[in-house]
């Protein structure tokens, strides 16, 4: 799986009012936003290992008015453990296994023949949802 990321960036509809605004003070708030955007993704997401809070970070594209930050989860598992698996999941079925006829995995107490699989822990929507807003604040407040 790809790395998962939510992205921050000027909603145009604020057009208007973004042309009185200075180019870097734009690119300053998105910057700003950006990181504490990615604070509160590491403190949302699963802390039973650190792995995936070390791979959370955040990468800037364009200037000015063109600037885009993203936090990213690099975690090759981040896309499951924030979409959810099996019945929880996008596909809302559970897991059977494909190659073998039972399922096991290390700590598991037995073998099993499914699994309803684990339910969606949106770590980076939460975090957008959380401080994202701060955006507008900074640029026009």
């Amino acid at each position: 799986m790809p790395a998962i990321g939510a992205n921050i960036d000027f909603d145009f509809g604020d057009f208007d009012k973004l042309h009185h605004v200075a180019p870097e003070k734009g690119e300053k708030a998105v910057k700003q936003t950006t990181y504490l955007v990615e604070g509160a993704a590491v403190k949302y997401a699963p802390d039973a290992t650190s792995n995936m809070i070390n791979m959370i970070g955040v990468e800037f594209r364009g200037h000015g008015y063109e600037t885009e930050g993203r936090v990213i989860s690099h975690a090759p598992y981040s896309w499951f453990v924030h979409e959810g698996t099996g019945i929880f999941g996008p596909t809302g079925m559970p897991i059977f296994p494909t190659e073998k006829q039972a399922l096991w995995w290390p700590g598991a107490a037995h073998p099993v023949k499914m699994v309803k699989g684990q339910k969606p822990q949106p770590f980076l929507y939460d975090a957008l949802q959380d401080k994202g807003p701060l955006l507008y604040q900074k640029v026009f407040g």
